[in-house]
């Protein structure tokens, strides 16, 4: 009798032990810095040093493919900054961009509609957890046998499953919205770059279409001659380059002596091709050559003389951003520490739009008004853990 009794005892032990062990992480307080997420103008720039050179005679390109509908200039003409060149046919391209437009709304209804399906396998992988700690603590006491564990972790395995694929499935029909999304950008980027207009003031020389011609991207139309024209040319990241377009406006920095100079500038031309460049630390780069004009001649510069030129690569109006540090790598994406309304930290899923030197934009995951941990490797965070100060 008193061994049956020792041995309940016992029994009994073990259960407080794994009902503590399961309980008392939920119970903790952890200090952790936090942050709120407001909406904020957000750019990534990139700043790169241009070398003043002289551009006796600079070659326009045509920035897209497709047949010129009118041609304002012809050889000889002296032009203006600003006068027209010449416009392509855009007819095709708004059609490309009216088919793009359907597409990406649909992309976006089939993305919203997963939504639901994501939120009820996690509410019952969630279900199917809370199920087994309590079937694990009873199995810990003998109160049910090993077959009812087992069915009770089988049951947590299939729901953990059916999360991720459910997961899974919503990440990718994301990444179809930002591909048709970034279609249609481009389109309509395509279409407003149809109409070229003169970078500067001079004479047209080599004058090599005609209306009704059709051009490829990057095909050579004409020079224009500006004998007193100086450009800066930086060398660009090719990775960096495809968010820059020409008339893009930049800014030029110039340190004189004790004081530093600001100019604004605009993109002038992209080249065609990528160059070799050896790094500071001695890497290997391939970088494009981009020339930036800028209309403050009175600046300190001259042929040879360089400025620092900052590109923005990209902007976002009420952005809802991160520090770096808040965002940690999960499963196939990213994810953040968010602190619940009863003060418990929370594993919260997101997808990034872009990187600026010390933040991050997050596309979706957050909404205005959410806190999130600041640094979200910090060790001892864990599910349901609570935050001290909340």
């Amino acid at each position: 009798m008193r061994k049956i009794l020792r041995y309940a005892i016992l029994a009994g032990l073990l259960a407080v032990v794994a009902a503590g062990a399961y309980y008392l992480p939920k119970l903790k307080t952890v200090e952790a810095e936090t942050i709120t997420v407001e909406p904020r103008q957000v750019s990534k720039t990139q700043t790169e040093e241009g070398v003043v050179q002289p551009q006796a005679n600079q070659v326009i390109n045509s920035p897209v493919s497709g047949e010129i509908a009118e041609l304002a200039i012809e050889e000889g003409q002296p032009v203006a900054a600003g006068d027209l060149l010449f416009k392509l046919d855009t007819r095709d391209l708004a059609q490309q961009k009216a088919l793009a437009e359907k597409s990406l709304s649909v992309q976006i209804a089939q993305a919203q509609a997963q939504a639901p399906a994501v939120a009820l396998a996690s509410s019952q992988m969630e279900q199917a957890q809370d199920r087994l700690g309590r079937m694990q603590g009873l199995a810990d006491a003998g109160a049910i046998s090993q077959g009812e564990l087992d069915a009770a972790q089988y049951a947590y395995t299939d729901a953990q499953t059916a999360y991720e694929a459910a997961n899974k499935n919503q990440a990718y029909l994301q990444s179809l919205v930002s591909s048709a999304r970034l279609q249609v950008t481009q389109l309509a980027s395509d279409i407003s770059r149809s109409t070229v207009t003169a970078p500067a003031a001079g004479y047209i020389k080599n004058l090599m279409v005609r209306e009704g011609s059709f051009v490829m991207p990057q095909s050579e139309i004409c020079l224009l001659s500006s004998e007193e024209s100086l450009l800066l040319e930086a060398l660009v990241a090719t990775e960096d380059v495809v968010y820059l377009n020409i008339g893009d406006e930049v800014e030029i920095r110039i340190k004189q002596g004790e004081n530093k100079l600001t100019a604004a500038g605009e993109i002038r031309e992209v080249m065609p091709y990528a160059v070799e460049k050896v790094s500071s630390l001695g890497l290997t780069e391939r970088r494009v050559p981009v020339k930036v004009a800028y209309t403050n001649k009175n600046l300190p510069l001259a042929p040879g003389y360089s400025a620092d030129v900052v590109f923005t690569l990209a902007t976002a109006d009420q952005a809802l951003t991160v520090p770096k540090t808040a965002v940690f790598a999960y499963e196939e994406g990213y994810a953040v520490w968010k602190v619940d309304q009863d003060g418990q930290a929370r594993l919260q899923v997101v997808t990034q739009d872009f990187k600026t030197a010390n933040d991050v934009v997050i596309r979706d995951g957050l909404a205005a008004g959410d806190v999130v941990l600041v640094n979200g490797s910090q060790a001892d965070i864990a599910e349901g853990v609570r935050i001290k100060g909340f």
